[in-house]
């Protein structure tokens, strides 16, 4: 990620925080910091990876649907905050359908 985008990807996670978007959902902050982690950016994560990391536990990937549906979630408050509050903002996180990473 070059200078530019990563400042403003570190720009928007902070105002993301700022703005109490994520509610009190202690699982969407978890795996919303999970996502933010600089060690983690441009890399597509595995799910059984975040459910392991992010929620401490195993995955069963034919029945368990946990990791999906916070994604889901995080994804529908950071569409939320972009079409609300946060409409203004020059820059935009996202996490791209299909995929388990946030970009800018």
């Amino acid at each position: 990620m070059d200078e530019a985008r990563q400042q403003a990807f570190t720009k928007q996670v902070a105002r993301v925080r700022a703005a109490g978007v994520l509610g009190r959902s202690h699982g969407l902050a978890r795996l919303f910091d999970y996502l933010a982690d600089p060690a983690r950016q441009g890399v597509t994560l595995r799910e059984a990876d975040m459910a392991q990391d992010v929620f401490g536990r195993e995955l069963d990937l034919s029945g368990d649907a946990s990791v999906r549906v916070y994604v889901h979630r995080l994804r529908k408050k950071l569409e939320d905050f972009y079409s609300g509050p946060g409409a203004g903002e020059p820059h935009r996180l996202m996490i791209p359908v299909g995929e388990y990473r946030l970009d800018v």
